[in-house]
């Protein structure tokens, strides 16, 4: 689809290189918030997953901010431009349909995850991918193709690989490194059938997020492996949800015209 934002005549030349420098600076956040006495103290008093949490909702709102400010447009369509303005119901019944074998697969393999919590489930199920979504998908990739010029493949490229490093950046020496190999493969993969949805679905980031929220959750409710990289009861469910996504993408059935129709109507 062609650009209905325009980039600023003074930004265009190295729009690209101006997206990256925000990329990297809201997804090192984190960094600068731990700084801040008041929010270093909730890594004290609580679990993990709040402050990180609110460190995913600051890391949205400051990629609405930098759209706004550099498109000079309003919430809303800084909202759309990021692809958060799209269909939310046929997103999340398509998202539910392609991770079912996981679920069911999970489900039957592994007990209920017996230190799983509220906290828990909204960190790493919900704000968490919706952060990565649009961080990755939404901002980095769709500003790069969209705005910059960047072709197709080296926008996804770029972003898919950020996306696997960004994952095994940080862990301990005690990861070997065939398991951080497989853990780069898994996501950086992830991060390519991600965008790749994204682009198929009209630019509605809620597909790709519904998907990786389905995903998480599954692996949250019942966990069949310890990292990312995953075991064949892990990976063989993984990899139906990857081919049921790309068949139902590719045909987009009646049903589900239908059911993103009424949710635009």
């Amino acid at each position: 689809s062609k650009p209905t934002l325009a980039v600023p005549p003074v930004l265009a030349p190295c729009y690209g290189f101006v997206v990256l420098v925000v990329f990297v600076l809201v997804a090192e956040v984190r960094r600068g918030l731990r700084l801040v006495p008041g929010f270093r103290q909730l890594y004290d008093d609580y679990s993990y997953h709040l402050p990180n949490g609110l460190t995913n909702l600051v890391q949205i709102a400051l990629f609405l901010v930098a759209i706004a400010i550099v498109h000079r447009v309003g919430m809303f369509s800084a909202l759309k431009e990021l692809g958060l303005a799209g269909g939310v119901r046929p997103a999340l019944l398509f998202a539910g349909i392609v991770t079912a074998p996981m679920l069911v697969t999970y489900a039957i393999a592994s007990s209920l995850n017996p230190e799983l919590t509220a906290a828990s489930v909204l960190h790493l199920a919900v704000l968490s991918p919706l952060a990565e979504e649009v961080l990755f998908r939404g901002y980095c990739f769709g500003q790069l193709y969209r705005r910059a010029g960047w072709g197709f493949l080296p926008a996804l490229l770029l972003t898919s690989a950020a996306f696997g490093l960004g994952h095994i950046l940080g862990r301990g020496a005690e990861t070997d490194a065939g398991e951080l190999a497989g853990i780069l493969a898994v996501t950086t993969i992830g991060g390519a059938f991600f965008a790749w949805l994204y682009v198929r679905w009209d630019d509605n980031l809620y597909v790709p997020f519904g998907v990786h929220l389905g995903m998480n959750l599954w692996w949250q409710l019942f966990p069949v492996a310890e990292s990312a990289a995953g075991t064949w009861i892990a990976n063989l469910p993984r990899l139906a949800t990857l081919a049921l996504a790309i068949g139902l993408t590719l045909r987009r059935p009646r049903w589900l015209r239908t059911s993103a129709a009424k949710d635009a109507g």
